[in-house]
């Protein structure tokens, strides 16, 4: 049954480099992503309203429910 195989061995190599692409890619590391806060430190400082600059205030007027 490996014999088939040996016989010619590109189409052996190639499968086994493309099964180790394959391996290699779905146990890869998610690539690293930006910081997704506008302001995640609030080290710009805050607004006349009270919310940090860069950020939209969710409570227009009244108080959340």
């Amino acid at each position: 049954m490996m014999t088939k195989f040996w016989k010619k061995p590109t189409i052996f190599i190639t499968v086994v480099l493309a099964s180790a692409f394959v391996f290699a890619t779905s146990v890869a590391a998610p690539q690293l992503q930006t910081n997704l806060l506008t302001n995640a430190t609030f080290e710009s400082g805050f607004g006349a309203d009270g919310v940090a600059s860069g950020w939209l205030k969710w409570v227009v007027s009244g108080s959340p429910t």
